[in-house]
């Protein structure tokens, strides 16, 4: 919501106070200062009035707290320390009344953006930014912590949907690039939902754009897993190949390991057929030579007859 305001409380925080017979030193003093600056009159310059209207557009809440002066011990002496003791009692009596005010657990915002409450994970983004904007010498304007709030609460409402997709990408399909890819269509649509979802500062064309990087990094993202599984699935291919080329091989040598089994076989067979008509032959030959020997033995006996 474009209207909504970014910042929750701004405190206007003035030291040295001299004109405590205007607004009273403390809290009560200081809101009405403030109330009274921040009126915007007709008869400011026009920049004075966009200023204000600034001011007044970012924040929900605006104090102010008005401290006297610490003392000459603080002001002049360049051996302070920050002891208590070498401090105004006038200017702690109101430090006991500021500090509490900032401090004290029930006075401790939840940051929020939208209403919505942020995590310390999204608070950390805005940290980041505010660095990048306070870093400089000069303070910013209240345009530029504008801008930079609003491109915070889109770059946490980009990273958590990255973190998203990238959580449910842990467990994507393997090995099959079809189903990778509508995985992938799946948890981009989460992921913008996600994005969607969170609460976020400057509007459609804002949002439109963050959106486009977005997907842009997903999409890259993705393109990093395809060629992951392609890498795999060509992998694994080749060695499903080198592996067919072995069993093919493998299956080659059986064969001819087969061959010369039978081969062999027919050798031995052949062999035994060899031996065999031999044996037969030396059987023939010792029976002729029994038939020839009785022969001559019946001629020898006609012969002695």
């Amino acid at each position: 919501d474009s209207d909504t305001k970014p910042f929750q409380k701004l405190l206007f925080l003035v030291r040295d106070w001299d004109r405590p017979q205007n607004f009273a030193f403390g809290s009560r003093g200081g809101k009405a200062l403030i109330d009274t600056r921040l009126d915007i009159k007709e008869k400011h310059a026009a920049e004075l009035k966009t200023l204000r209207q600034s001011i007044l557009s970012c924040f929900s809440d605006i104090d102010g707290f008005l401290l006297p002066h610490p003392g000459q011990k603080v002001a002049r002496e360049t051996s302070f320390d920050g002891r208590l003791a070498d401090i105004n009692e006038e200017f702690r009596e109101k430090l006991k009344e500021l500090v509490p005010s900032v401090l004290a657990p029930e006075n401790l915002l939840v940051k929020q953006v939208n209403g919505k409450n942020l995590l310390g994970e999204h608070l950390m983004t805005f940290f980041r930014t505010y660095v990048e904007v306070f870093k400089g010498s000069d303070l910013p304007e209240p345009g530029s912590i504008l801008l930079a709030t609003t491109n915070a609460t889109n770059m946490a409402a980009m990273d958590k949907a990255r973190a998203h997709y990238m959580s449910g990408m842990r467990n994507r399909p393997r090995r099959n690039l079809v189903k990778l890819r509508e995985f992938h269509r799946v948890k981009l649509a989460e992921a913008k939902k996600v994005f969607n979802d969170f609460p976020k500062m400057g509007g459609d064309a804002m949002s439109h754009t963050s959106m486009d990087v977005l997907i842009k990094d997903l999409d890259g993202l993705f393109s990093d897993f395809i060629k992951e599984e392609e890498e795999i699935i060509q992998k694994e291919q080749e060695e499903e190949a080198k592996r067919e080329r072995e069993r093919q091989e493998e299956r080659k040598r059986e064969e001819q390991r087969q061959r010369e089994r039978i081969l062999e076989k027919q050798k031995a067979e052949a062999r035994e057929a060899e031996m065999k008509r031999e044996r037969e032959a030396m059987k023939e030959k010792e029976r002729k030579m029994h038939e020839e020997e009785a022969k001559r033995e019946s001629e020898r006996q006609e012969e002695r007859k």
